[in-house]
């Protein structure tokens, strides 16, 4: 791999950029190995001017498939944010196309053209700390995806802090679906450079507004509210395939420093859910409690206890209770030991998802 980058500012206000990466590389399979070259050049600009701030990136990504062609993809990335005392405003956008396809490849991560693996595009989404919220009910796709949040950070007393955050995705097209020939036709949407709410584009969307405030002995207190809805749409069977899931999520945390030897952290989330896939019980709630213990700023000793009313958890269990303790050595090494149980689900961080066990 090969790479470079190169900046040039316009006095104190324009900075203009040109960065390149080129790479050799190959998929292994089990009958057939891809070999391919990639390169993937940017052009990225930053304004900043009266309190505003401007940044634009645009990516276009050529993949040579050895015996096979060249294929392209794209995406475009932009940030605009103004701050003053007590205020800051975030809008984000992403427009990323680095390989649409119809459903049958979609989900082929095998295939050579896909977004590449030390690619690392923004997700345009909020990041939760929230144990029910990071459960994210969306998975970003880098491939085909449309989408913008924006965020306000507002702080009427310097004890007192509100965050506003929305955010909204969509596929860009749609594809119609052939029962004759098991082939798809695409049907552009237009304008396909904003997401869109329609079922049959899979939105994502979510709203959140979190407080927070500092008491004079200390104490910080912090509550929120989360509304999220997710589409999957099936391209193939229409409505009657399609996965519709949304929730509601309460989070609340308090946390105080009794003494310098001593301070406690309480957490509290419930989660109301919807989802049409859980066909026997399809609305049902998720209770998440945590409790910490910090003793010297050596040790602590953490509860955790989750519960659902989903009597249909494909784990087979409606609770699960852990006891951790955690000892720092230093300043750079933590040694930590947990006993119990926890939920298994699908996990999301920075768009990427996993799925631990129970």
């Amino acid at each position: 791999m090969i790479g470079g980058n190169i900046e040039y500012k316009f006095g104190k206000s324009l900075t203009t950029g040109f960065s390149y990466v080129a790479s050799d590389g190959k998929i292994p399979l089990i009958n057939l190995t891809y070999n391919l070259k990639a390169e993937i050049p940017e052009v990225y600009f930053t304004l900043n001017l009266l309190g505003f701030k401007w940044y634009l990136n645009w990516a276009q990504k050529w993949v040579n498939v050895i015996d096979e062609g060249t294929y392209t993809g794209r995406a475009v990335y932009s940030s605009l944010s103004y701050n003053i005392a007590g205020l800051g405003i975030l809008i984000d956008y992403k427009d990323y196309l680095y390989d649409e396809q119809d459903p049958f490849s979609r989900y082929d991560f095998t295939r050579p053209t896909r977004m590449l693996p030390f690619q690392n595009p923004p997700i345009v989404m909020k990041e939760h700390s929230y144990i029910l919220l990071s459960r994210s009910l969306h998975e970003i796709d880098f491939n085909d995806e449309v989408g913008f949040q924006v965020e306000i950070f507002y702080s009427p007393t310097d004890d007192t802090y509100i965050n506003f955050n929305a955010s909204l995705s969509s596929r860009h097209n749609y594809y119609n679906y052939n029962k004759e020939s098991f082939s798809f036709t695409r049907e552009e949407r237009a304008p396909n450079f904003i997401p869109s709410t329609d079922d049959k584009y899979s939105p994502y969307w979510e709203v959140m507004i979190e407080f927070e405030q500092t008491f004079s002995n200390g104490a910080i207190a912090n509550i929120g509210v989360a509304s999220r809805k997710k589409v999957l749409y099936s391209e193939i069977t229409g409505d009657a395939g399609t996965h519709k899931m949304s929730s509601i999520v309460i989070p609340l945390l308090a946390q105080h420093t009794f003494t310098e030897y001593f301070s406690a952290v309480f957490q509290y989330e419930f989660e109301a859910v919807s989802d049409n896939f859980n066909t026997r019980q399809e609305e049902y709630s998720n209770h998440f409690i945590s409790l910490i213990g910090n003793f010297s700023a050596k040790f602590n000793l953490n509860l955790r206890y989750e519960i659902t009313t989903n009597k249909y958890d494909l784990s087979g269990k409606d609770n699960w209770l852990t006891i951790e303790a955690g000892y720092r050595i230093g300043y750079a090494h933590n040694i930590a030991m947990s006993y119990g149980s926890e939920r298994g689900g699908q996990t999301c961080s920075n768009g990427v998802c996993n799925n631990p066990s129970n």
